[in-house]
């Protein structure tokens, strides 16, 4: 009997391997690929998933996979299969609502710590050939500021690819 095997780019099964606590050194193994971090920020905490509104009004965002680690980083991972126009967008939302949702009222700026998002995209050759996307291999977007003709170190995009039509959107802040 045949076995099926199921990809790790549909949204269910990446959320099964990646998001489980049961399979929490695979997720280890995945950062290390992407993140260079000291091997102690590895020991990972999994967090709700839902950019909950704060009002009626507000978009609700669900992410694949949140994790803090130990020392507070956050740390979204998402995967993405099809071309998606406003993907730096999309990234930038989460971005922000992860940053949002660590102060309170009447918090200090010095509590928010560092996000980074990684959104590992998949696109088969022929839909990559019809998306604006020019080159699989390497992207790198910056925040910048116009008046200083200067760039934000802290908040970098970055596409890494590691085989043809796989490339990881990484974002950074703080």
């Amino acid at each position: 009997m045949d076995k099926e095997i199921l990809s790790p780019t549909n949204d269910w099964i990446f959320k099964l391997l990646f998001g489980d606590e049961r399979n929490k050194s695979i997720l280890i193994d995945l950062l290390g690929s992407f993140v260079e971090l000291p091997q102690e920020e590895f020991e990972l905490t999994y967090l709700d998933t839902h950019l909950k509104p704060e009002s009626e009004d507000d978009k609700l965002g669900i992410i694949d996979v949140k994790v803090k680690t130990k020392t507070g980083k956050v740390i979204d991972i998402e995967i993405q299969v099809d071309p998606v126009k406003y993907i730096g967008r999309r990234l930038s939302f989460y971005k922000s609502k992860l940053i949002v949702e660590q102060i309170g009222k009447s918090e200090l700026y010095s509590v928010i710590q560092k996000v980074i998002c990684i959104c590992i995209m998949y696109i088969p050759e022929q839909k990559l050939q019809l998306s604006s996307i020019k080159d699989p291999f390497v992207h790198e977007n910056r925040s910048r500021s116009p008046k200083k003709r200067s760039t934000f170190k802290d908040l970098v995009s970055k596409n890494i690819n590691k085989a043809p039509c796989v490339f990881a959107w990484i974002l950074y802040h703080l």
